[in-house]
């Protein structure tokens, strides 16, 4: 067998691979990123009459990260104290409050976000995975119409 048909037989079964290889990459779902999710959702709250609290992952990012100036000591104090905290808050004029945590299809809840809804009760904690989600939530409490 020459080279030049080892190379050509070779090439044919590298294209067919790389054809399989595209389908399947196309062929996957969507995903949609927390971050767009959390953006949505902050762009629907600041439209509606109601508060809300949400720390954004910049200022996590800016506490824990290595090259930051804030003592070990406070780092660890202040993530002992926001260990499992909800993406947003919503505070209802009646005094409750609604905790929605957002995820992605595929995205789970950490222990310590678990042990954040058993303590604060599961009947107003929700993990939304959409916006159409969050909507939905929103609407049980008639925040939307």
């Amino acid at each position: 067998m020459s080279i030049q048909t080892y190379f050509k037989g070779d090439q044919k079964s590298y294209s067919q691979e790389r054809k399989a290889r595209r389908v399947k990459r196309i062929s996957k779902k969507v995903e949609i990123k927390e971050s767009q999710i959390q953006k949505a959702t902050e762009d629907l709250l600041n439209n509606l009459p109601v508060r809300y609290i949400r720390i954004p992952d910049a200022i996590y990012k800016i506490i824990f990260s290595k090259s930051s100036m804030i003592p070990v000591w406070v780092q660890t104090l202040i993530a002992s104290f926001i260990k499992g905290l909800p993406d947003i808050t919503v505070l209802l004029k009646d005094g409750r409050y609604i905790c929605i945590e957002l995820k992605t299809e595929k995205g789970k809840l950490s222990q310590e976000q678990k042990v954040f809804r058993n303590d604060v009760g599961h009947d107003n904690f929700y993990t939304c995975r959409s916006i159409d989600d969050v909507i939905e939530v929103l609407r049980k409490y008639k925040l939307i119409k």
